[in-house]
């Protein structure tokens, strides 16, 4: 049976060089395992938010019947103590695509939440679907739930697959900014094979404006949307067959409005390219780039929010490197710094590598720090950065943990503890004084374990 186990990686960020954590001291401490609940039905996406305060909110989503969803919190203060599970949709949650548009639950810096799902309206033979929402300013105490769309109707058959026309909702992500502004970007299908992406964003949750139109692409791959200091950027990746560009746009808090969809990037050749937002500062957001199939490679490229313009064409960071494929990747900023977490794939030896990527500066030239191969498959669940600066990357690697050696320069890896011997990590986060959350599932189906292991960084 395959394990699933995590590797803690530093790297530090205020020194000349990629230095170790220390030798003498472990990278995880004072190691707590806490049970948040235990699943009834099939366990949907889940995560661990850190709010101010030393608190940690966890989501988790039950998969009663193929498709229905119950979204469920339940807030771990200061000292330890996790408050009832509360169940946030009266009504099942309709979630035909899983992840992408199963209900989620996001905060922003100041400890503010937005949480959202599809509500399936069926009357005689007329089917809607409505993205609805419900908003907290502590974890434990939520609104009552708002409209965030129309109804839109569903007349699709055989519906199983994405790229099926009418079929509701087949993406919806959303955030919320530091100033409490609340966004949603979806996608739908009007006909066979092409998703349509629309946007919109308020400051009154109980008055939502009509969707924007950004764009028609012919196979939905992947999107995104983040809250900035004030404000929204988005992306979405267009591809072709023979070509993928990365679609953007910003909602500028001034104007109340969103801009025109730009294209940060566009690589005329078959391959796929996830991005990611970033914002560096108050004028600076950032793009990175991760070309994954035919053409390896990682760039960014920076706009500038004063100007309302792009600061550049895109400056590559890891060249692409022949028979190697680039795969997952996660980013995380600190100020200027920037902290890239990835894998490679070799198409000849078969070998997984893990690698982390550390950008001081916006002019800085990036330092590369490649760790052991991994024969049997790794992915990078977290990029992030500790209160000291110190960056720090998590990766999963599929196999039997026990052979592992220290890495140097970097910090010697660290298992989270599991209770069984194929637990699952669905997701993990860094808070406030250096502790690090994460999620850990285990048990058979329908009766599942959701666990809450915490540990000081050293």
């Amino acid at each position: 049976m395959k394990k699933l186990f995590v590797l803690l990686l530093t790297a530090a960020l205020f020194t000349s060089t990629l230095s170790a954590a220390g030798d003498t001291a472990p990278p995880i401490s004072h190691v707590e395992r806490i049970l948040v609940a235990k699943i009834n039905g099939v366990a949907g996406f889940s995560e661990t938010i850190p709010l101010p305060g030393d608190r940690n909110l966890v989501t988790w989503s039950e998969e009663r019947a193929n498709g229905v969803f119950w979204l469920k919190t339940r807030l771990l203060d200061s000292k330890n103590r996790f408050s009832k599970v509360i169940t946030l949709n009266k009504a099942a949650a309709h979630s035909p695509f899983y992840n992408d548009t199963a209900p989620r639950v996001v905060a922003n810096k100041k400890g503010q939440l937005f949480a959202a799902w599809i509500k399936r309206t069926v009357k005689g033979a007329v089917t809607t679907d409505q993205i609805v929402g419900r908003t907290s300013k502590n974890g434990t105490t939520w609104s009552k739930e708002f409209a965030v769309t129309k109804p839109l109707r569903v007349t699709g058959r055989n519906c199983e697959d994405f790229s099926t026309a009418n079929c509701g909702y087949s993406d919806f992500k959303i955030a919320i900014d530091d100033s409490g502004r609340l966004a949603i970007m979806v996608g739908s299908s009007s006909a066979l094979r092409k998703i349509d992406f629309r946007v919109a964003a308020t400051k009154n949750s109980a008055k939502w404006p009509n969707l924007k139109f950004l764009g028609t692409v012919r196979d939905q791959r992947e999107s995104e949307i983040v809250g900035l200091a004030a404000g929204f950027a988005v992306s979405y990746m267009d591809y072709t067959g023979e070509s993928c560009a990365s679609r953007v746009a910003l909602f500028n808090p001034k104007t109340s409005k969103w801009t025109n969809t730009l294209t940060a990037q566009n690589i005329t050749i078959n391959t796929v390219v996830y991005s990611r937002w970033i914002q560096r500062d108050a004028n600076t957001l950032s793009i990175l780039f991760n070309s994954e199939i035919e053409r390896g490679g990682i760039g960014i490229r920076n706009y500038n929010l004063k100007t309302n313009k792009w600061s550049g064409s895109v400056r590559t960071l890891v060249p692409s490197e022949e028979k190697v494929v680039f795969q997952r990747f996660e980013v995380a900023a600190r100020g200027a710094a920037v902290m890239i977490a990835y894998t490679t794939y070799n198409q000849d030896s078969g070998v997984t590598q893990n690698r982390m990527v550390l950008l001081r500066s916006k002019t800085a030239s990036p330092q590369t720090l490649p760790l052991d191969p991994s024969p049997d498959g790794a992915f990078p669940k977290l990029a992030g950065f500790r209160s000291s600066g110190i960056g720090v990357a998590v990766f999963y690697e599929y196999g039997n943990p026990t052979s592992l050696a220290q890495f140097t320069p970097a910090a010697a890896p660290m298992f989270i503890p599991g209770s069984s011997d194929n637990p699952f990590f669905p997701d993990i986060s860094i808070g406030a004084k250096d502790m690090l959350y994460a999620l850990e599932l285990h048990g058979p189906e329908n009766d599942l374990s959701l666990t809450l292991v915490k540990g000081k960084l050293n």
